[in-house]
């Protein structure tokens, strides 16, 4: 029998660095996009995720990751019913920080032209010189985590999902990754490590928190509570 485990958001909130970790394991199957991705994204799970797979890893940890499931009902749904044992861990992580991450990284992939197709790059002129604050008001709904984790409650069961905040992975993730796997298929109906959320703890991009303006900042404060109350309040596998 195979353990099954989907990575499904949020992004910037230490997937890849979970994804690489785990990876390294022996007893780990980890299915990539094409040419070797890391994000398998919708919908080709469909095509690389296949009977035939499942028999060949037997006893097997399978695991792949979108970091954008989190915003598509109906690959949520697809995921649930295809397969009724998997377990899903979701990553979450201070909202200032993600914003100050994203503003960074859009902002050097309209300028570098990289990827193509990337939204940044198609809006180029905007993203390139946008302030902070512009970046934000035009993408003010993906912040919006709190709304996002209600709707993934819709869909996943809770006894399934695994939430695990980027400031706990981020201590150490060997040991992270290894509680975290240890939860799977655990009797108890929840298992919560508080690991200090509110703790600052500075990794790739982060920048003090003084670039965020105040209105902001007291913006990005209220849906963090509200996101934090209700992944403390869901019943899932919580390390934070």
């Amino acid at each position: 029998m195979n353990t099954n485990i989907v990575v499904i958001g949020f992004q910037k909130c230490g997937t890849t660095a979970f994804i690489n970790e785990i990876a390294s394991r022996s007893n780990v199957v980890l299915f990539t996009g094409p040419n070797g991705h890391l994000e398998v994204a919708w919908p080709q799970i469909q095509v690389i995720e296949t009977a035939d797979s499942f028999n060949r890893y037997k006893n097997m940890i399978l695991v792949h990751k979108f970091a954008a499931y989190y915003m598509n009902d109906v690959a949520l749904n697809y995921l649930v019913s295809s397969n009724k044992d998997r377990h899903y861990v979701l990553f979450i992580r201070d909202l200032r920080k993600i914003l100050v991450s994203w503003h960074k990284m859009h902002s050097s992939i309209a300028l570098k032209g990289l990827l193509k197709n990337h939204f940044a790059y198609l809006e180029r002129d905007f993203y390139s010189n946008c302030v902070l604050r512009d970046y934000y008001f035009k993408r003010r709904n993906a912040f919006r985590h709190d709304i996002f984790f209600s709707n993934i409650l819709k869909t996943i069961p809770v006894n399934k999902l695994i939430v695990v905040s980027q400031e706990f992975l981020a201590k150490n993730i060997k040991h992270a990754t290894n509680l975290i796997l240890g939860s799977i298929d655990v009797e108890d109906e929840s298992v919560i490590v508080d690991a200090g959320y509110d703790q600052n703890y500075h990794g790739y991009a982060d920048d003090p928190y003084k670039e965020v303006p105040e209105d902001i900042m007291k913006e990005l404060n209220t849906y963090n509570s509200a996101l934090i109350n209700s992944v403390k309040n869901s019943g899932a596998r919580l390390f934070l």
